[in-house]
């Protein structure tokens, strides 16, 4: 006769969180351009059936979509309104074990150094200033186009 209590934290500890479910979910469902929330709600409400008993799994749902696009964990694909994917991961490059006991000789260290660092040689201009000479004259907005010598109309044979 009396409506049963649910137990919200008991049944949470047989789940991940709201966060590593959207992630599997997003996964599963391997769309290309991401998952609508529409497809990940449902996909969840299937996978975990004691989401359905639980008043505001919507809102926890979006909360935590919220948060993995803020942490950087999700993505949307255009907007908030949008699909919403997973954010790729930089792939590392696999770091060569160094041996303390090798030191790099001083001509390495300093061919290093050399490869690190830019060097920019200008040369002159015609009055000697340090301003480099151009062989393209900027166009009329300062763009790098060169001015045509001919006006428009003058092309124009009489």
């Amino acid at each position: 006769d009396y409506p049963t209590i649910l137990n919200v934290n008991a049944m949470s500890k047989h789940r991940p969180t709201y966060e590593k479910m959207i992630e599997d979910a997003i996964l599963m469902l391997n769309e290309r351009r991401g998952s609508s929330r529409q497809a990940i709600k449902k996909y969840l409400f299937e996978k975990y059936e004691e989401l359905s008993n639980i008043p505001g799994t919507n809102t926890r749902i979006n909360t935590a979509i919220r948060k993995g696009v803020a942490n950087g964990k999700f993505k949307y694909s255009k907007g908030p309104a949008s699909r919403i994917g997973l954010v790729k991961k930089p792939r590392r490059k696999k770091e060569e074990p160094q041996n303390e006991d090798v030191k790099p000789s001083t001509s390495a260290a300093a061919a290093t150094k050399m490869n690190n660092t830019r060097l920019m040689i200008v040369s002159p201009g015609q009055n000697g200033n340090d301003k480099p000479r151009s062989s393209v004259s900027p166009g009329r907005n300062g763009n790098d186009k060169p001015r045509s010598s001919v006006s428009p109309g003058q092309n124009d044979i009489d």
